[in-house]
């Protein structure tokens, strides 16, 4: 048996891809196989208190929206809408979907993915839309009182996204853009959501 392979536990790979590489590559019989991959497995990372948090936005909700005029949509107006989140990923994240009426007709469509970044420190949101948009890099982001920001930057400028929760069933949402560094913001939608009876 190579020397390698009776290697202490605090020499054993940490990662499960690592472990199986360890058994691809070695002559380890399958008792010691076996306990490499419970032990990588055992310590797997586990959520931590702000990504539980991220919680707070699972469930369906409804939504009376104000769109604002701007360079995107001149004329504003209201919309409903409807927002559906779940814990996914073993809770590291959150998965969302949004769809939005105008008129009776369905405008637009999001999907979205929050997270946390414990190396940065920072809530991350990746959003995919209707409209053929992708997140290159997620919006970052803080979490303050009762309030959830991001703010992301595009060659269209700066946005900003906060949820304020005034309670377990209701929140507010707002959109507001900058086209001049973050000096001045200017309001594009805002909303109030309640959460429908499970």
């Amino acid at each position: 048996m190579p020397r390698e392979a009776l290697s202490p536990p605090s020499a054993l790979p940490l990662t499960l891809g690592a472990a199986r590489a360890k058994i691809v590559s070695s002559d380890l019989p399958a008792a010691a196989a076996i306990f490499i991959v419970w032990r990588t497995i055992m310590e797997m990372p586990k959520p931590q208190d702000e990504h539980r948090k991220l919680k707070t936005l699972t469930g369906s909700w409804v939504g009376e929206e104000t769109i604002y005029p701007s360079p995107w949509d001149p004329q504003g107006g209201p919309a409903k809408s409807k927002f559906q989140a779940r814990a996914d990923m073993d809770g590291f994240f959150v998965l969302a979907d949004y769809v939005e009426e105008r008129g009776g007709q369905v405008a637009y469509r999001g999907h979205g993915v929050y997270g946390y970044d414990p190396q940065t420190k920072a809530y991350t949101m990746h959003w995919f839309d209707s409209m053929g948009s992708g997140s290159p890099a997620p919006a970052r982001g803080r979490w303050e009182g009762d309030r959830l920001s991001f703010e992301a930057t595009s060659p269209m400028g700066q946005s900003r996204y906060s949820y304020r929760f005034e309670s377990d069933d209701r929140y507010t949402f707002t959109i507001e853009s900058s086209q001049d560094g973050g000096k001045t913001w200017n309001k594009m939608m805002d909303g109030r959501f309640t959460r429908k009876p499970a």
